[in-house]
């Protein structure tokens, strides 16, 4: 899988653009059925740092010391989500840069795309014993900074983004239950590093 999604809006933008930017962003990818897949990540951990650096950034304009301080940590954490959003965006796009461009993003010149060097998820193991309620398991990538969780039933056609965990555990609620689900999980490394998703596994949710 090649990395077409730039990551530019990290170094590039000043402190209103990158507001502006993660607005744009967030705007395009609510909307369109594309993006369906990561709908919570985008409706609640994009929309919450977009808002709180927003807010940050007006109430740091006296200049007080722990303003500031608040701004930067805010800044951080929209900068943190939005390449979060950038990996995912990497494999719902699939080499097609149309798609890229349609979220908001930049793409990344061809002299500079690399294939993703983190291995995929092994071992993944899933068991409902509460009922709403699936516990994942799965074994350790080197190099992983974190995992995405992603989920769908046989009758849908995207993935839903669930979860994400530092851990090699993790835990899906809200879930229908009495049905069968097909759970999948990605690994995600710095600089963009990215792991193809692994084969899914299907499990009956009690």
């Amino acid at each position: 899988m090649k990395i077409i999604v730039l990551l530019d809006f990290k170094s590039s933008l000043s402190e209103a653009g990158l507001a502006q930017f993660a607005v744009n962003v967030y705007t395009r990818m609510k909307y369109n059925p594309k993006f369906a897949a990561i709908k919570t990540l985008i409706d609640t951990d994009l929309k919450d740092a977009t808002d709180q650096y927003n807010t940050a950034l007006q109430e740091a304009a006296d200049r007080s010391r722990v303003k500031v301080a608040e701004k930067r940590l805010a800044q951080q954490r929209l900068l943190d989500v939005l390449e979060t959003v950038a990996a995912h965006l990497n494999i719902i796009a699939n080499n097609n840069e149309a798609t890229v461009l349609e979220a908001g993003f930049r793409v990344r010149p061809r002299s500079q795309r690399s294939d993703a060097d983190l291995e995929p998820v092994t071992g993944l193991s899933a068991q409902s014993t509460i009922p709403g309620q699936v516990t994942l398991r799965f074994n350790r990538v080197p190099l992983a900074r974190m995992y995405s969780v992603e989920w769908r039933s046989d009758d849908e056609p995207n993935w839903r983004n669930s979860t994400y965990t530092t851990a090699r555990r993790a835990v899906i609620n809200n879930l229908t239950s009495r049905r069968d689900i097909l759970i999948r999980v990605c690994a995600l490394g710095s600089q963009q590093r990215m792991s193809a998703p692994c084969e899914p596994v299907r499990v009956f949710v009690m």
